[in-house]
């Protein structure tokens, strides 16, 4: 989770939002209350930087990572436990400070990592640089000698089996050979960090370090610092297992902060620690129950004059919601808004979009019409029943029309095209806002509004469908950074494989009971359906938050992973492709105990928590790229994907930032 701020605003048309806030280049001295700084955005990224380095080494592991721990959340929810705790160095002023990085090893004790984000700044000359990471190093020589006093204290009840305490210096901005250099010309900082680690001042401390080289490729780092310090013979089965339960169990605060004070908790910080909590929080971020905006869509709502629009960018970035408030300030004007399906697959987005807006405003709902036509067959009923609809609603020259995933990927746009121009030539005064996901659509009357800043959908996810936009072409706007940072990074993708004991590797993926009740177990592992443990937890996701998708077929009712899945305590809710009311349930979140099986065209314009993908057999099913493409940018939290088998040595086709999880 990163830190991020948002502030209370109001639209023109008075609606309450909140805005993205960015960071400050200085923290504001004096009693501000707490304010989102550069430096904390640099810090996140670092963090996040070394987490995913800290991912690749644990696969081969067996260890426990606790990042930016506080001394005083340290055993803070126990009562009267008798062990030592920060506040006794009190009055040695070490009771104050985090554990940037705390690595708990099964074999080799523990490690202590003091992370330094500097490199990522803008430091001028070599000089100012070297200076700048000097001062860096020298912090946090200072801050593990700190965390080193802190662990033998709290840890000293074990004596004499206390676990050994590594330490190590976390650069992930700066470079080895940088590192090195520095230290050459300051024998007596290079003394130093060698007295910090434990080791011969004959000895390049840079190797216990970690740099910059080794955040894609940590492996020599890793050897060098903790095989190198050998096997700590204290630490058995019974002291690893004490010393997870005293860092990560109940007795300690595991907290992420929030962007806004919680109502209930009035706190600025959650308590997150298990992965469920983990997907549901990062869902709830990406996709709160109040409206989050970046600053420059908010400037775009605001533009009076901009009647007509068509909104284009990648996916995640905001069109459907931007649509729902244009219609929002509609209603609240007392006018109609018609909201205008023209093709199967912006169905559930118009259904979707027609709910919100009922929701959001009760007073209007008979204001709210929905028009589903099949372009290009209906096309010319479509435009005299619009026009109809105008003259109905009490105003023969105005129109409203919201139009989301206006266009589809095979460019068949003539029909939408038709459509805008005879109401743009019919209707004397004519709003129109529409989105698609494809820039080339766009009508002559429209004026394009690209959104391609993310709001919806998690850094993870974004990186994802950016090493699988050239399936998408060029007619598809790339992201671009973020004007603030990102409410979390997200999780990574993880991968389920049909195969293995009790799998029917002869039958294809959905037709696996097996694979149904192993999602079930993942799903059961992530608490999906139970209730949140407290008024300081995130609520688990509940099974309408997720989403089973799949691609060039449709689910039955009575396929195996259907079957597994129920038997697993999970029901399911399978969407056929002409159900048009199931449909209107489901976009209307009114399937709320339910899992959500479907093609994912069926789905196409909705989002959830969770999303699973399952692949299908054969080399037209196992290149779906698009099926790839639609279920990953459905997700705002966390996607899973379900296949066949490993792919051959040599085929890594689609395999990239996926965590494997066998079974």
């Amino acid at each position: 989770m990163n830190k991020t701020r948002h502030r209370e605003d109001q639209l023109a048309s008075g609606l309450d939002v909140l805005v993205t806030e960015r960071p400050l280049q200085d923290r504001p001295r004096g009693p501000q209350g707490w304010v989102l700084s550069e430096n904390d955005v640099r810090d996140d990224k670092a963090v996040q930087r070394i987490l995913e380095c800290l991912r690749k080494v644990s696969k081969n592991e067996v260890m426990f990572v606790v990042s930016q721990l506080r001394y005083q959340d340290y055993l803070s929810e126990a009562r009267d436990v008798g062990l030592p705790s920060p506040k006794d160095l009190k009055s040695q002023n070490k009771h104050q400070g985090d554990f940037d990085i705390l690595i708990i090893h099964r074999q080799h004790g523990i490690l202590v990592g003091e992370m330094k984000a500097v490199g990522d700044l803008q430091c001028g000359d070599q000089q100012n640089k070297a200076k700048v990471i000097k001062d860096r190093v020298e912090k946090a020589i200072a801050q593990l000698k700190k965390a080193t006093d802190v662990l033998e204290h709290i840890l000293s009840d074990l004596q004499p089996t206390t676990p050994q305490i590594l330490k190590t210096v976390m650069l992930p901005n700066v470079s080895r050979a940088d590192l090195q250099h520095l230290l050459r010309n300051d024998p007596q900082l290079a003394q130093d960090l060698c007295n910090c680690l434990n080791i011969d001042v004959n000895t390049d401390p840079t190797t216990l370090c970690l740099t910059s080289n080794d955040i894609s490729s940590p492996s020599q780092w890793w050897q060098q610092r903790m095989k190198r310090a050998g096997d700590d013979s204290v630490m058995t089965d019974d002291v690893y297992l004490d010393l997870v339960s005293r860092f990560a169990g109940p007795a300690t605060t595991v907290s992420v902060p929030c962007s806004t004070v919680p109502r209930l908790a009035q706190t600025q910080h959650k308590d997150v620690r298990t992965p469920g909590e983990g997907v549901a929080e990062a869902g709830d971020r990406f996709a709160p129950v109040n409206i989050v905006l970046h600053p420059s869509q908010v400037e775009i709502l605001n533009n009076r004059a901009l009647s007509r629009a068509f909104l284009t960018g990648p996916p995640g970035t905001g069109k459907s919601l931007m649509l729902l408030l244009k219609g929002q300030e509609r209603l609240r004007q007392g006018k109609p808004v018609n909201v205008v399906s023209s093709r199967k697959e912006s169905r559930a987005a118009s259904y979707m979009i027609a709910s919100q807006l009922k929701k959001s405003e009760p007073q209007s709902t008979h204001l709210v019409h929905v028009h589903i036509f099949n372009m290009p067959f209906d096309r010319m009923h479509a435009t005299s029943r619009l026009i109809k609809a105008a003259k109905e609603q009490g105003s023969q020259n105005e129109l409203f029309v919201i139009m989301d995933e206006a266009s589809d990927c095979h460019g068949h746009t003539e029909p939408f095209h038709r459509l805008c121009d005879v109401l743009f030539r019919e209707v004397g005064t004519l709003h129109l806002w529409a989105a698609s996901l494809f820039n080339n659509s766009r009508p002559s009357c429209l004026t394009e509004v690209r959104l391609t800043e993310a709001l919806r959908t998690p850094p993870m996810i974004t990186r994802l469908v950016q090493e699988h936009r050239g399936f998408l072409g060029q007619h598809v706007y790339n992201y671009t950074d973020l004007p603030t940072p990102a409410p979390a990074d997200g999780h990574p993708p993880q991968e389920l494989i049909h195969e293995g004991e009790g799998h029917a590797q002869e039958k294809d993926t959905p037709e696996c009971e097996e694979c149904g009740k192993e999602i079930a177990r993942q799903l059961r592992h992530l608490h999906v359906g139970e209730a949140a443990k407290d008024d300081y937890s995130p609520t688990p996701p509940k099974p309408s938050d997720v989403f089973l998708l799949t691609y060039g077929s449709q689910f039955r009712d009575d396929s195996g992973l259907i079957r597994g899945l129920r038997d697993g305590g999970f029901p399911v809710t399978v969407l056929e492709a002409d159900d048009e009311k199931g449909l209107e349930k489901v976009a209307s979140m009114r399937e709320l105990d339910k899992v959500v099986a479907a093609n994912c065209i069926t789905v196409n314009g909705l989002e959830r928590k969770i999303v699973i993908f399952v692949q299908h057999d054969g080399p037209e099913y196992d290149s779906a790229d698009w099926g790839k493409l639609w279920a990953m940018s459905r997700c705002t939290s966390l996607l899973m994907w379900l296949k066949r088998s490993r792919p051959q040595s040599g085929s890594q086709r689609g395999r990239t930032g996926i965590d494997k999880m066998e079974h």
